[in-house]
């Protein structure tokens, strides 16, 4: 099932090559065209330039902006807590979620040990089958609630 195949492909076809065979001349004549315009309109070739830049900065500081938006992860509720109080609320809270993401950390990679050994083998059981979907569904729910 999972048996190497080799290729008797000459070193030298690349796929970049391949193309260049293929569509040669096509690209030759785009690219003699298109140096042609450059040389006849290099002004407002750069003009153009300068206005698409002024415009993406101006689009990145007001339309694409990334707004904060509330995670999953929520701070507890202060309001009526003495300021000491919050800060150690807030302190316990950070370490608890460092916490569950090592703890997490651990399972995603004893999962992935479990995987490679399955993988590894020749043939496969339909009770290897099942703990390999298992795991991977678990890789996936860690995944997503790390995120």
């Amino acid at each position: 099932m999972f048996k190497k195949l080799h290729s008797n492909r000459d070193p030298k076809d690349t796929l970049l090559s391949e193309i260049k065979k293929e569509f040669g001349i096509y690209l030759s004549k785009i690219e003699t065209a298109l140096i042609s315009f450059i040389n006849r309109n290099p002004k407002p070739l750069f003009n153009t330039m300068i206005v698409l830049i002024l415009v993406s900065i101006v689009l990145s500081f007001t339309v694409f902006r990334v707004r904060e938006s509330k995670s999953s992860y929520s701070k507890p509720d202060t309001g009526h807590i003495a300021p000491e109080q919050k800060a150690k609320v807030l302190a316990s809270d950070g370490f608890d979620k460092i916490l569950r993401t090592g703890a997490a950390l651990k399972e995603t990679i004893s999962l992935k040990q479990q995987i490679e050994i399955i993988t590894s083998k020749n043939q496969l059981s339909a009770e290897d089958s099942a703990h390999l979907e298992k795991a991977l569904d678990r890789l996936d729910e860690l995944n997503k609630s790390l995120k």
